[in-house]
């Protein structure tokens, strides 16, 4: 059973490719698996994007963001550094995988680019993987919170680093796909993550969330069946009281200083119905939240419309979230 979930975990993976707009076996019931594919290699950005020669701005690779571990390629990050001028914002991407999979760098070519023209620095970073479910079990496989964990430490060393490349870490946007939607909504939301680092939900300008049913971990876990199951259960575990702190939806509290969040819903009707309840319940703790309905995109175009050139979904509401609240 094991090798079977494993390799049909693999088969969607490897049949994700770029700008597919057709429904996937995702709308079925099948788990957030987008942006695990191989994407763009993270070469450096076209040279007419870096500045002048005089002042060149080239991309940094890899960058250590825990001190703990310098080592470990999955908590490093990518700084793509705004071209012309300081002071920028900053947008940090958190890459999706089902919590087990995905890069960096994976499908950031129309991504880079367009955040640099909007005037961001832009950050795409790693974080520690949950193994692929199925696969053979280790003494302490990565499980919720340690995703989270090192989304909330990155963003702290964002914040602290940030001017060195160009970009004002007082003004950070939290953006995400599918695992990375929930990842991004979980640490503008909860109480604990970035407190553990001197910050809060007040340190985060606003939050894009892309297509994730992660809002209530606890509600999905309640009703999975299957893959959706097993891939919920390899990131979280057995035990409801981790689904329900794992759950975005469980931290909105009024006057706890949430930024505003952008949420793009499509999907089945009960993947809708998450998303609809976690804005609503956004809404009532007096936190402005709206949503983009992206109903003619698959789960993995999604993540390929964000930034694409004569894309007229969800790139110019991405634009028009993001004008307003770094401004």
């Amino acid at each position: 059973m094991r090798v079977i979930l494993a390799a049909a975990l693999a088969l969607t993976l490897f049949a994700c490719g770029p700008r597919r707009t057709s429904k996937t076996a995702e709308d079925a019931g099948t788990p957030d698996i987008g942006s695990g594919d191989a994407g763009d290699s993270g070469a450096p950005i076209d040279a007419g994007l870096l500045g002048d020669a005089a002042t060149p701005r080239t991309p940094v690779f890899d960058v250590p963001y825990d001190e703990s571990a310098p080592g470990d390629p999955l908590r490093r990050l990518d700084v793509y550094p705004q071209p012309t001028g300081d002071g920028a914002p900053v947008v940090v991407w958190v890459h999706g995988g089902a919590w087990a999979v995905g890069d960096k760098r994976n499908q950031l070519t129309d991504k880079r680019p367009f955040f640099a023209s909007e005037g961001f620095l832009f950050i795409s970073v790693n974080y520690r993987l949950s193994p692929s479910p199925g696969a053979t079990p280790t003494p302490e496989p990565v499980r919720h919170p340690t995703h989270a964990e090192d989304v909330a430490r990155a963003v702290a060393w964002v914040e602290a680093h940030a001017a060195e490349y160009g970009g004002d870490g007082t003004r950070v946007v939290l953006l995400g796909h599918s695992a990375g939607a929930h990842l991004v909504s979980l640490v503008a939301t909860s109480p604990t993550l970035l407190a553990a680092h001197g910050l809060g939900p007040a340190d985060i300008r606003c939050t894009g969330a892309l297509d994730t049913e992660g809002y209530d971990v606890a509600a999905v876990l309640a009703d999975a069946t299957g893959m959706l199951r097993t891939t919920y259960l390899n990131a979280f575990g057995e035990d409801p009281t981790t689904w329900v702190e794992a759950s975005p939806i469980t931290h909105v509290r009024a006057g706890a200083g949430i930024g505003a969040f952008l949420l793009a819903r499509r999907g089945t009707a009960a993947r809708q119905a998450v998303t609809n309840r976690f804005r609503d319940a956004l809404v009532a703790a007096g936190v402005p939240a709206d949503i983009v309905a992206v109903d003619a995109y698959s789960h993995e175009g999604v993540n390929d419309a964000v930034g694409r050139p004569g894309e007229t979904t969800l790139t110019p509401a991405l634009r028009d979230f993001l004008a307003g609240c770094v401004r």
